[in-house]
């Protein structure tokens, strides 16, 4: 049931092993979670929302359903793989690894980067790095859900700030018509005791 999946290697260079595309939501998929045969996988269904896994385990079936805002965020890390070669993973985290989902599998990491933020803004979770170790970091500063960026200038036209102030600049300036000579004889109230 992998039908939004794409695998396999390109004539002209490495593609990604494993690829789902973020503008497909909802997906559903088979997943070989932990506890489960893989003779009979998972099925996987992920949404904007929440997260629902349905299988059997032990031949007991189960249906469990995850709110996504459960999810850490999506990760990226390098993976060991047969052969010595370190292979790429994009993952929906969660801190509990059985329920972690790999949206990404690829051995270059040129293609991984586009995938990784386009599935942070589809389901709208921060994006982490995970290190061999372990260690989660944040590659951006974030206050709780807002991302925090550079700050932009208040006004937008700085630039003209020493000029004719915004709401003048269509008006048009006054014209001289050519300088008039006013005519007429003084009338000066003058003291004459």
């Amino acid at each position: 049931m992998n039908r939004n999946a794409t695998g396999g290697e390109a004539s002209d260079g490495p593609s990604p092993l494993l690829r789902f595309d973020p503008s497909e939501l909802p997906l559903r998929f088979a997943a070989a979670l932990s506890g489960t045969t893989p003779d009979s996988p998972a099925t996987v269904l992920l949404d904007s929302e929440e997260v629902v896994f349905n299988g059997s385990l032990g031949g007991v079936s189960f249906l469990r359903t995850v709110p996504l805002a459960d999810y850490r965020g999506v990760a990226v890390r390098m993976v060991p793989a047969e052969g010595g070669e370190l292979r790429i993973l994009v993952e929906l985290f969660h801190h509990d690894a059985t329920l972690s989902l790999p949206l990404v599998v690829a051995t270059s990491p040129g293609d991984v980067v586009a995938d990784w933020q386009s599935w942070s803004k589809a389901l709208r979770r921060p994006l982490i790095l995970v290190g061999d170790d372990g260690a989660i970091v944040e590659p951006t500063t974030r206050l709780g859900s807002v991302e925090i960026g550079q700050l932009k200038p208040r006004r937008l036209h700085s630039f003209f700030a020493s000029r004719r102030p915004r709401f003048l600049t269509r008006r048009k300036t006054g014209r001289n018509h050519g300088s008039g000579r006013i005519a007429g004889r003084e009338i000066i109230a003058h003291s004459d005791r």
